[in-house]
């Protein structure tokens, strides 16, 4: 893949994105909750390191979300691909994690950092989903709906 060059900084917040893409290959972004939702994080740089997808997780407190975003972004830098609907157990200790593709449409709201460093919607993203305390994702018939509702780009799909 050609890598398309980097967008020029324009502040003190755009050089540290952009230095921690070139020195560690992506950059987290952190949105804390709010009267108009939960807090969610999301990466940007791994479809410019890896041709992977970007991957936002929310409902999860920012630092517990990047922790869970850097295992999946360093199992991306040692060639492991994931997909939507993949579900995987070996990067959040004791429960699996699932994806699931963004569409575009939510881009704007969620990802505006990544829409400035791609300079267009032409990347993809997953969410990265986690389950309920029963090991039951939002899109599964019984799970509990307060994990359905915190995740809310989820649209339970069998």
């Amino acid at each position: 893949m050609q890598k398309n060059p980097l967008p020029i900084a324009e502040d003190d917040a755009d050089r540290k994105l952009l230095s921690d893409v070139s020195r560690v290959e992506w950059h987290l972004v952190g949105i804390p909750a709010d009267d108009g939702g939960p807090s969610y994080v999301f990466s940007v740089g791994l479809y410019h390191s890896f041709d992977q997808p970007e991957i936002m997780i929310v409902g999860l407190d920012t630092g517990t979300g990047g922790h869970l975003i850097n295992a999946i972004g360093k199992q991306m830098q040692s060639g492991i691909r994931f997909g939507n609907r993949d579900i995987v157990d070996d990067i959040a200790e004791g429960f699996p994690l699932g994806f699931r593709a963004v569409t575009n449409q939510h881009y704007r709201s969620y990802l505006g950092y990544a829409l400035w460093f791609y300079e267009s919607f032409d990347f993809p993203v997953l969410q990265c989903v986690w389950p309920d305390k029963r090991s039951r994702f939002p899109w599964n018939n019984e799970c509990d709906e307060s994990c359905e509702t915190i995740q809310r780009l989820i649209v339970p799909d069998g």
